[in-house]
């Protein structure tokens, strides 16, 4: 499915009839932040379109981006948990090697 077809898939919600096409980027609007042509015909976002009104495209783009971030962040902290699961593992043993001479030197074997 290519990303024409995926944004087809995704209906405005006052006009379920017709596939949403843009985003609002605001934080402070008010309107639906996801809406179709005649949402936008009907200058919904005419205040801040210039700024915060992109395709919904670059929100599948934006998504993507943020999506691999989190897979990077996800595999470091993996890597980061591995490495100090063996740091741990070595501790231990060598706790228990202490512990072994310490037995073996006090029972003179």
């Amino acid at each position: 499915m290519n990303q024409n077809q995926q944004s087809q898939d995704f209906k405005c919600k006052d006009h379920p009839e017709k596939p949403v096409l843009f985003r609002c980027k605001s934080n402070a609007c008010s309107e639906d932040r996801i809406f179709c042509l005649y949402c936008q015909k009907q200058n919904k976002h005419a205040q801040h379109y210039t700024e915060d009104v992109l395709s919904i495209d670059e929100l599948d783009q934006f998504l993507i981006q943020k999506s691999q971030l989190s897979n990077g962040l996800i595999s470091e902290c993996q890597i980061q948990f591995q490495t100090t699961y063996v740091q741990f593992i070595i501790q231990v043993l060598w706790i228990r090697r202490q512990q072994i001479k310490t037995i073996l030197s006090t029972t003179g074997t």
